[in-house]
């Protein structure tokens, strides 16, 4: 990894998206001719100057194959830009979009993320900013999960409702990272899976303060009540992941990707 990041290394390619702050685009890196994803952010001055980047790759040091390595980072002109491995596919936010989607095939994608994070919580790490765009389900094999580390930058303050809709109760308080646990994203895979499930994410509100109220204050109406044909397992599974108590969900992303698992079987 390096300090002062190269941009004259890389052609842009084009533009994937802009998510929050950051700014993604597809590019080549020259000297091998591989194409990459390129994640350039302008963080706050004040983050900038807490060591940033190294939290941010520590947070990001995970050996499972479900999760989209950081292949190179480094700042260049105030940005922070971080190189990943470059998926062909589609997120699972953009499929939700879609409406016209396979919602157990979609499920499944769900269900290899949280193996995913189920590793990176066997190393120590949590995610802290899932959501369905953090879900890339890959043309050629499994879905993965990116994103690891971006928590560290991300200004809970002023999410729009499209982010805030997959923030647990916890990382919407006055308690700082409390958030950023294990239990914080087993509910983040929940409020994902129910999106699938039912196309809309379990809180639905039009603004952002009646949507942090909902998601503190209210239990999300059963999957079932929302949508057909869902068993009542998955009821269950859901319900548990979206407590919003933290102790009493899922203690971690493997005991929820277990019971989705056992609830997608009867499906």
């Amino acid at each position: 990894m390096t300090t002062t990041f190269d941009m004259d290394r890389y052609e842009i390619l084009g533009p994937i998206g802009a998510p929050g702050m950051s700014r993604v685009h597809a590019a080549r890196e020259l000297a091998t001719g591989h194409e990459v994803a390129l994640r350039i952010v302008r963080p706050p001055e004040h983050l900038r100057a807490a060591n940033l980047l190294e939290r941010v790759l520590d947070a990001a040091r995970t050996t499972s194959p479900r999760i989209i390595p950081i292949l190179d980072a480094g700042w260049s002109e105030q940005r922070m830009v971080l190189v990943y491995e470059l998926i062909r596919g589609l997120s699972v936010a953009a499929q939700i979009v879609q409406c016209a989607y396979d919602r157990r095939a979609l499920c499944h994608h769900v269900l290899d993320a949280a193996l995913g994070v189920a590793e990176a919580h066997a190393e120590g790490l949590a995610h802290g900013t899932l959501r369905p765009t953090r879900i890339l389900a890959a043309l050629d094999g499994p879905a993965r999960v990116t994103g690891f580390g971006l928590a560290l930058y991300e200004d809970r303050a002023h999410l729009g409702v499209v982010r805030l809709a997959y923030c647990p109760p916890e990382l919407l308080g006055d308690s700082g990272d409390a958030g950023q646990g294990r239990r914080a994203d087993v509910w983040s895979l929940g409020a994902i899976t129910y999106a699938v499930v039912s196309g809309r994410p379990p809180h639905d509100a039009r603004d952002t303060a009646a949507l942090r109220r909902a998601i503190r204050n209210d239990d999300p109406a059963p999957v079932s009540a929302v949508t057909t044909d869902v068993p009542a397992v998955l009821d269950e599974v859901l319900a548990c992941a979206l407590d919003r108590d933290p102790d009493r969900r899922y203690a971690d992303a493997g005991e929820f990707a277990a019971a989705l698992d056992r609830a997608l079987s009867s499906w």
